[in-house]
């Protein structure tokens, strides 16, 4: 480079590398044409006093000094005036001239006073002596690099300002562990969270309580990870506690050596949409359902005149005939016609045309009266258990379609339970919401009763769980059940104004739910002498065979049965207003309340109820009723049934009441 200049210090040979001592001998030439040679950096040299004292040909292109001007001129006229100011080329050089070496990127001028992004590295040069004789500079321009970061950096706000303006969308970020790490104005808008709220929380928190328990976030987060996406359908929960219908989709995030950083999650709001399919697919099996109910009503029209003529035919053939053959044959076609009309009368439910005859029921005590029955009905490996409200709500039910359904269930839940376990009937007051009931078929929005079949068996798959109550529908193998079950309890429903819904997993157990509406009219007292299809009786027995027994045994009577195990239950129907005729109680029941206590607070609420006492004690060892009561019939036990059915007809008759069994 001496062309340029007068070169180093006398004696001092340039290194190719700051801060290296100097060869001996004269290189200078070789080493000058290298130099020149370098055309993209700037390699120039300074003395210990910061004076410039050799110029290369990059210095020169990348500066637009040539030689002459800058050789002499101290090294300060490349740096910006707040640099100088600062005194930042002294310092550069003393850190050079202390540590041998000095790098920054910063600013630097041109001749036209522009200014450009350099790295600047200083080092210092040690002369034959040991001691610095000056330094070595090196600028390289990084413009281009500077250009490429700039648009990276514009490229990536750009991206940040369009993620942020999607508010159809809630676009974020989560690290390796589910952690949000970013949230756009999206996903405000559609969780309600703020980026403050929810940055540095587990994305499991918008997940409702069930997803939370099974680990379906970390399980989607695995999948995408392995897979490399994961999309679905699912319930997500708002800052509100609102649910709302969500579209998901979780895509991993690798660097460039193919390492995990993290995952960015895509949620859409698809409520609307979703309610959208479900009503257009509630209608669809609206339609499905009446038109095979139609069919299903013709059908069993037709089927009931072929029984009708069958029967006559079989009766007049047993009565012409003396033949004793004949008549057993005619006994076995009889059996036989009850068996279809018994299927029937499954098919007129199903289809909404069997006759009801709704009477205002306590289903707790309802359900009591039959449970003998259902204890039946499940097998030794299946525990049977009554989870009953004691403040249910009354309802208007035909009694006898009621237990039908109830049973129907109980054998339903049994037979899916091959290998044991629990089956629990439940009853529950509901309030629905218009989303609720529209959800169910066409209830009425408000108060409901529910009574619930669950138990703990095989489960259904979603595609069985659709067609359930379809008639005839059946996964039983040929020749087991008619596949009409579940189809008389959902027209039983129907026809009583209620629905049935239907929870069930595979392996996870089922739950069928009966929804009837609760009582609209307020229940009047019996002693208001409206004239009622059946006397009501209150049976209060705390041995539950013989309320079994009793409660079956007025039922074929004629009578309508409310039972009740205990005092306390008997006062909560009576409480509730359900028309009783008479109280019919035994006097020794647990719990501190017995028979005569519960006949006075009875006739507290209900002046001219009308009592019987039942005892296996003798009256005069038992203490008497209130005064105001006059004599209370008594009636020991054991009693003839009836001797019990004398005493309450009596009791029970009143102007424009039917007997018993009347018709």
């Amino acid at each position: 480079m001496s062309h340029h200049g007068p070169g180093l210090p006398p004696g001092v040979q340039p290194g190719t590398e700051p801060g290296i001592k100097a060869g001996e001998g004269d290189q200078t030439g070789g080493l000058d044409a290298m130099l020149d040679s370098v055309l993209d950096h700037a390699i120039f040299s300074v003395d210990l006093a910061g004076t410039i004292t050799d110029w290369n040909i990059g210095a020169e292109r990348l500066t637009g000094y040539v030689a002459h001007e800058v050789i002499g001129q101290p090294i300060d006229i490349l740096y910006p005036p707040k640099d100088q100011a600062n005194e930042r080329p002294a310092l550069a050089l003393q850190m050079a001239r202390e540590d041998g070496r000095f790098e920054e990127e910063a600013w630097r001028l041109r001749k036209d006073a522009t200014r450009f992004p350099a790295q600047t590295t200083v080092g210092r040069v040690i002369g034959p002596d040991g001691s610095v004789a000056g330094y070595a500079v090196v600028l390289r321009d990084l413009s281009e690099r500077m250009q490429a970061a700039e648009a990276l950096h514009l490229s990536q706000e750009l991206f940040r300002r369009f993620i942020d303006s999607v508010v159809d969308y809630a676009i974020y970020t989560l690290d390796l562990h589910g952690m949000i790490t970013s949230w756009n104005a999206g996903a405000e808008r559609i969780k309600g969270y703020t980026a403050a709220e929810v940055v540095g929380r587990h994305v499991s928190t918008f997940c409702t309580e069930a997803d939370r328990r099974a680990g379906e976030a970390d399980r989607a987060l695995a999948e995408a990870a392995t897979v490399g996406h994961f999309s679905a359908e699912c319930w997500r929960v708002r800052k509100d506690g609102s649910q709302f219908r969500a579209s998901i989709v979780i895509n991993p995030v690798f660097s460039s050596d193919g390492d995990l950083l993290g995952f960015v999650k895509i949620t859409r709001d698809i409520t609307d949409r979703y309610a959208m399919e479900q009503a257009r697919e509630r209608a669809q099996q609206a339609q499905k359902m009446e038109a095979i109910g139609h069919l299903t009503a013709g059908v069993a029209h037709d089927f009931n005149n072929l029984l009708t003529t069958i029967a006559g035919s079989v009766d007049l053939m047993g009565r012409y005939s003396g033949d004793a053959r004949v008549g057993r044959l005619a006994e076995t076609v009889h059996h036989a016609i009850e068996r279809g009309q018994k299927l029937n009368a499954q098919l007129l439910t199903f289809a909404g045309r069997q006759r009801q005859r709704p009477v205002l029921t306590d289903l707790n005590g309802l359900i009591r009266v039959f449970e003998a029955l259902l204890e039946r009905a499940v097998s030794d490996a299946v525990t049977l258990r009554l989870d009953l409200d004691p403040q249910l709500d009354a309802v208007l039910v035909d009694q006898g379609q009621f237990q039908s359904a109830v049973l129907n269930l109980v054998v339903n839940a049994r037979e899916a339970m091959t290998k044991g376990g629990t089956l629990t009937i439940e009853t529950r007051n509901v309030t629905l919401s218009a989303e609720e009931a529209a959800a169910l078929g066409e209830l009425a929005a408000g108060p409901h009763v529910a009574v619930a079949v669950r138990d703990t068996g095989a489960g259904m798959s979603e595609a069985v769980r659709q067609r359930a109550v379809e008639p005839f529908f059946s996964t039983k193998p040929p020749g087991l059940g008619s596949g009409l079950g579940l189809s008389q309890v959902h027209g039983f429903a129907r026809q009583s104004a209620g629905g049935l819904e239907i929870e069930s997993r595979e392996n996870e157990g089922t739950v069928v739910r009966l929804l009837l509406p609760r009582a609209a009219v307020e229940p009047k007292p019996a002693q208001a002498g409206l004239a009622r299809e059946r006397p009501a009786i209150l049976l209060v027995e705390d041995d539950p065979e013989v309320r079994e027994i009793a409660a079956e045994a007025l039922e074929g009577s004629g009578y309508q049965v409310f039972a009740a195990e205990d005092a306390h239950q008997a006062l909560s129907i009576l409480q509730r207003g359900v028309p009783i005729d008479a109280l019919f109680t035994d006097v020794v029941m647990p719990h501190g309340v017995d028979g005569v206590e519960l006949a006075n607070q009875a006739r507290a609420l209900r002046p001219d109820l009308p009592v019987l006492l039942a005892s296996g004690y003798a009256r005069e060892t038992l203490r008497t009723l209130d005064a105001a009561h006059g004599d209370t019939p008594f009636i020991a036990k054991p009693y003839r049934m009836a001797e019990l059915q004398r005493v309450l007809r009596r009791l029970t008759q009143r102007p424009g009441a039917k007997e018993p069994g009347e018709a």
